[in-house]
């Protein structure tokens, strides 16, 4: 079971850094996946919540989609339908209730935070085309409307969204090619996208990139991967080392710095951010644990959130 950080560090995905762990943010656009805005069907409408409380600067992607202050998880069933699993304080989630249906056509789903700048949590989804779909929240666990916000996104391997990851207030999303590239798309804070630039190489032996806000407690967004194998080594396998992977973002759209603060991640068929300083496991069982960061170095005891999870695909 995941615990504290050992005292030796695996060796890291390659940062584009130079000096005293400073970011190099590239300022050359970097080829890939334009953005275009066409309409799209929603796969269900709700009652409108009102506004919100926007991205939190530096913060990670709001998960909230229900509008009571506790972070949701979302699922898909056999069937295509999408399902919404309300968080609790207590801990374990309520039961799942359909929210959409038609979702077995997206081979990748991911929350997105604030993406349309209108105070609501939002999705992303991939079909299998390589269009991106954004889908609206209305802050009851319900959608205002979908329409497609990119394409070309085929060609990633693991897409993620970052929440503020550039500290200007709106939430961004992070993306990794074939060759191991990490891309930064920023949003514009309306549905859009800023140019996008390089943030990283060598993260293709990495896998369950995710995003959980400020896991080191120095106030800027941040990125976890677990690894599966040495990061730079021959062959990938679960072993005994360390390897749940934080890579502490600069605020600025690069990173600072890298550490391992855990072992025995690497068994997990999906960890994934589940609210600020949360974490999301799911084991071979179909068992969901939550994972609470509570300082630079620390984690709260684990709690079982749910059961029965083997056979829904999670909404990341």
């Amino acid at each position: 079971m995941p615990h504290r950080p050992p005292s030796t560090v695996p060796r890291f995905a390659r940062l584009l850094a130079t000096g005293a762990g400073a970011a190099l943010l590239f300022t050359t656009a970097i080829t890939g996946p334009p953005a275009s805005a066409m309409p799209a069907a929603a796969p269900a409408t709700a009652p409108v919540r009102p506004m919100m409380a926007p991205q939190v600067p530096n913060g990670g992607p709001d998960r909230d989609f229900d509008g009571d202050g506790v972070a949701d998880v979302l699922a898909i069933g056999g069937t295509g339908e999408l399902l919404l699993y309300r968080g609790t304080e207590a801990g374990p989630l309520r039961a799942g209730t359909r929210v959409g249906n038609g979702w077995a056509n997206f081979d990748l789903v991911f929350a997105v935070g604030d993406f349309s700048g209108d105070g609501r949590p939002d999705v992303m989804a991939r079909d299998l085309g390589g269009d991106l779909f954004l889908y609206r929240g209305d802050g009851n666990g319900g959608w205002l409307g979908g329409g497609r916000v990119g394409y070309g996104w085929q060609g990633f391997t693991a897409i993620l969204g970052a929440g503020d990851f550039n500290g200007d207030g709106t939430s961004d999303v992070i993306g990794r090619d074939a060759s191991g590239r990490l891309l930064l798309y920023p949003g514009n804070g309306a549905g859009g996208w800023l140019p996008p630039t390089q943030i990283g190489s060598g993260w293709g032996r990495l896998k369950f990139l995710s995003a959980a806000g400020d896991m080191d407690f120095d106030g800027a967004a941040d990125v976890l991967a677990v690894a599966y194998g040495e990061v730079e080594g021959p062959a990938p396998g679960c072993g005994s080392g360390a390897d749940l992977l934080l890579y502490s973002g600069s605020g600025r759209g690069g990173f600072a710095r890298s550490g391992a603060i855990g072992s025995g991640w690497c068994p997990f068929n999906t960890v994934m951010g589940g609210g600020d300083r949360v974490l999301i496991t799911r084991d071979a069982s179909g068992t969901l644990l939550r994972y609470v960061r509570t300082g630079p170095a620390s984690w709260a005891s684990p709690v079982v959130v749910g059961t029965g999870w083997s056979n829904l695909r999670i909404v990341t």
